[in-house]
């Protein structure tokens, strides 16, 4: 009687050339694989890859908001009475500029007063 060969896992060993790797490791980076074994498996025998972006427009918005955020701690250290004409015509604009990002990130979105923004 002979006996029945199991399937088993096979190693399978090849090269690429920095640059190909480095490739091959961003996109297994920006992909949902657990491993990059599992990564090469799914691109080898063409099977599914989720793919995640990250949001570019959310980083903008980051970067504008962390400006915003020093320029007010920029107008909190300006304690003249003189200079509360620039502080409100700074805070005013400050406003309209959080507004019109809450504008594009929804139309429906509402204005911190509660009012739909323009």
């Amino acid at each position: 009687m002979k006996k029945k060969v199991e399937d088993k896992m096979v190693k399978i060993v090849f090269g690429v050339a920095p640059a190909e790797k480095q490739k091959l490791v961003t996109a297994y980076k920006n992909s949902n694989c657990d491993s990059f074994s599992q990564f090469i498996y799914r691109w080898v025998f063409r099977k599914p890859i989720t793919t995640l972006h990250r949001n570019l427009s959310m980083d903008l918005f980051t970067e504008e908001i962390i400006q915003y955020k020093e320029a007010i701690l920029a107008i909190a250290e300006q304690k003249s009475p003189d200079d509360q004409a620039q502080i409100l015509e700074n805070l005013r604009g400050i406003q309209n500029t959080i507004n019109k990002i809450l504008s594009l990130w929804s139309p429906t979105s509402t204005s911190p007063t509660g009012s739909a923004a323009s």
